[in-house]
């Protein structure tokens, strides 16, 4: 079949671009921010940690600051297994709730899930209690208080929530 000369042209001229544009690519520092490669999840959370970190730093009295470092610290430690992580989010939770009890009920629900993850059931039952008092129709919160009963063999308990 017959094809005339712009398209054979259009078509070479087009697998060019397409290789000079992955040589781009490739090159590393040369490409251009929309070639550029886009960072993991992973990367991007330890960005993100980084940046809480040097914030509490700053200011120390940010509950908000501290809770949004529990939450990384848990989501890092969920995905390495890194119990390290697990006392760190503990520890930035506890901090956050000593800063401000009313209306943190983040920094006491990820308390309550490090301590569980920790297998510390009982303090994360307590933990979950309080979190059910600031809201009893939450499901998330009934879901961990029902979860710790369970891990307590607490079997009637846990049905209830």
């Amino acid at each position: 079949m017959f094809k005339p000369a712009w398209h054979v042209a259009g078509t070479i001229f087009g697998a060019a671009a397409v290789i000079g544009s992955v040589a781009v690519v490739r090159s590393g520092d040369s490409a251009s921010p929309a070639h550029r490669p886009v960072p993991s999840e992973s990367q991007i959370r330890d960005l993100d940690i980084q940046f809480y970190q040097q914030r509490v730093v700053r200011d120390q009295f940010s509950a908000r600051d501290f809770t949004q470092l529990a939450g990384l610290y848990l989501q890092r430690a969920r995905e390495t297994a890194d119990n390290a992580d697990l006392v760190r989010a503990e520890e930035n939770a506890r901090h956050s709730l000593s800063l401000r009890v009313g209306r943190n009920e983040a920094a006491l629900g990820i308390l309550a899930s490090s301590l569980l993850s920790q297998h510390r059931f009982v303090e994360a039952r307590h933990a979950a209690r309080r979190l059910v008092a600031y809201d009893s129709t939450s499901i998330a919160a009934r879901g961990l208080l029902a979860e710790t009963e369970f891990e307590l063999g607490r079997y009637a308990a846990a049905g209830r929530m």
